[in-house]
């Protein structure tokens, strides 16, 4: 059953302007350079596929699929962040409907492409058929992608549906007249959606501890199945592209940054000050740089890697350390920084 997050009272050691000084240097460090570089890499994405859809000589597909790959690690970068506008529309889902049914994608980008297909915008269509996902069948998925084609002008309009959504998610954390950057970073009384600062650091708890276990619950687990022999490759997340491996290391990476900040001024900060557990923070860093390496071993895309009988090893080792590493989240970070974990729609192991 799902659940929340609550923030309970405050911590002895830990100030509100403890909080806040965190929350600060994270929205402005970690959160909206992510959706900066979203943004970017959305716009690059777009801009190739209408030159290449028009018959561009200087735009490849090879060009167009690197571009794709950028635009996936960089969705990496701002995954996890499951809260604020992203959340808002339900963008993050249309950005990366993932995981999803098998043929979901491949049957709502056929129906798209239909003769007697509606004529509606991306945006007003099936989750499956506006974001990466779609993008990437259409990229990598035999017939290749010819320009001035059906399923090529098909591939602009999801790419720019790509580009918009990036675009409203940074406008809002960033721009306007109330942009969330400053509500998350001025909690108090009068903010209806932090009334204390502890409130905006558990969003950004719950971004560390639910993106861990997204990794192992979503991205390697699935793949991995009961034993090599039954292995599903077919569930390994971009395995047309072959970027599922480095997707997790660019999640891994983001959560590490999320945890350190900049500076040593992320929820880092806030662990060393707590008095609840002095060894904390150096198992968190070591337990992360483990990870990671663990992460780099790995030779082989994720869909071979799974039936690998050299390469399978390392990547159950990898989704025990992803485990233990939210594990570590949930029953000692969590109670350092005097903010409680209940279950989410991931849990059930």
């Amino acid at each position: 059953m799902a659940g929340t997050l609550a923030a309970p009272a405050q911590a002895k050691g830990l100030t509100d302007e403890a909080y806040a000084q965190v929350n600060a240097a994270l929205i402005n460090g970690h959160v909206v350079p992510a959706y900066v570089r979203l943004a970017s890499v959305t716009e690059a994405l777009a801009g190739v596929t209408a030159a290449y859809c028009a018959g561009d000589a200087l735009h490849s597909l090879e060009n167009l699929q690197s571009a794709h790959k950028e635009t996936s690690a960089a969705w990496m970068g701002a995954e996890h962040l499951g809260f604020g506008p992203a959340e808002f529309f339900m963008r993050n889902l249309r950005m990366n409907f993932w995981p999803q049914a098998r043929g979901k994608v491949s049957d709502a980008v056929d129906r798209a492409l239909a003769p007697d297909a509606e004529a509606k915008p991306v945006d007003q269509r099936s989750f499956a058929l506006q974001g990466l996902p779609a993008m990437e069948y259409l990229l990598f998925a035999l017939p290749q992608l010819e320009a001035k084609t059906p399923r090529c002008d098909l591939a602009v309009a999801v790419s720019g549906n790509m580009q918009a959504i990036a675009s409203d998610v940074l406008a809002e954390w960033t721009g306007g007249n109330t942009p969330y950057a400053a509500t998350a970073t001025s909690a108090g009384p009068d903010n209806a959606t932090y009334p204390k600062a502890s409130d905006v650091t558990l969003d950004l708890f719950r971004s560390l501890h639910d993106g861990l276990q997204r990794i192992s619950t979503l991205k390697l687990d699935p793949a991995l199945g009961k034993d090599i022999k039954r292995a599903r490759p077919a569930l390994a997340e971009a395995s047309l592209s072959g970027s599922g491996m480095a997707n997790i290391r660019q999640s891994l990476m983001a959560l590490e940054q999320l945890y350190l900040g900049r500076d040593d001024d992320g929820l880092t900060r806030l662990t060393r000050m707590s008095a609840d557990d002095p060894k904390l923070d150096a198992l968190m860093r070591k337990a992360f740089q483990q990870t990671r390496e663990m992460a780099d071993s790995l030779a082989l895309a994720l869909p071979q890697a799974v039936s690998d009988v050299a390469e399978r090893p390392k990547l159950k080792k990898l989704s025990k350390q992803v485990r233990a590493l939210r594990q570590i989240c949930a029953d000692r970070l969590a109670p350092a920084l005097k903010l409680s974990v209940g279950f989410n729609s991931l849990d059930g192991d």
